[in-house]
């Protein structure tokens, strides 16, 4: 809520799924050139809400890919950025495996 005691678009955040990560992983989640996003954007429809206090909030259209979007933000913590987009990709395979 603002001063006037309006939420300017903002409200809650229903159904999806929350992690925790460091604030230096959620402050590279939040630039514009986030890494495991950009590379999740390419396989995944899915939502983010990343706090400042270190709580992400995702949402996608099954468990499954919430919990790949998941998956992929935690392991990409301790990731170096180059790695990361082959690392989406090949965990994208393996829940494509896994759905079979």
């Amino acid at each position: 809520m603002n001063a006037q005691m309006k939420s300017n678009g903002l409200g809650l955040l229903e159904g999806g799924y929350t992690i925790n990560c460091s604030l230096a992983t959620c402050r590279n989640l939040l630039h514009p050139s986030s890494a495991v996003l950009a590379a999740l954007g390419e396989h995944v429809k899915f939502e983010t809400a990343v706090g400042a206090n270190g709580v992400v909030w995702i949402r996608a259209a099954s468990t499954t890919e919430t919990l790949l979007v998941a998956r992929a933000i935690e392991a990409s913590q301790s990731m170096a950025p180059k790695l990361i987009k082959q690392f989406v990709r090949e965990l994208v395979k393996a829940a494509e495996y896994a759905a079979e």
